[in-house]
């Protein structure tokens, strides 16, 4: 299993923090839901520095970078190490 991360500064995109929030909202989370072997999808942000990113757990060593409208600025796929389950309740 690998983990694709994917961070994008967004100074010189046409996006911000909001729009890609809305984004989420209306169409990326059903989207990526749908797609064959989806497991998790996770987004974060840091509004006020323009930071927006993602990270996936891949089956196998694929690509997987949500559209922003320009590359990450910084994507690493990296091995798993061994999972963990949560003992919370």
């Amino acid at each position: 299993m690998y983990i694709s991360i994917v961070l994008w500064n967004l100074k010189n995109s046409k996006a911000t923090v909001e729009d890609l929030r809305e984004y989420l909202r209306d169409y990326a989370v059903d989207a990526f839901s749908t797609l064959k072997g989806m497991r998790m999808k996770t987004w974060f942000a840091d509004a006020e520095k323009g930071y927006w990113g993602g990270g996936v757990p891949l089956g196998r060593r694929q690509h997987a970078e949500p559209a922003v409208g320009q590359p990450g600025d910084r994507h690493h796929r990296l091995p798993a190490e061994r999972p963990s389950t949560s003992t919370r309740r």
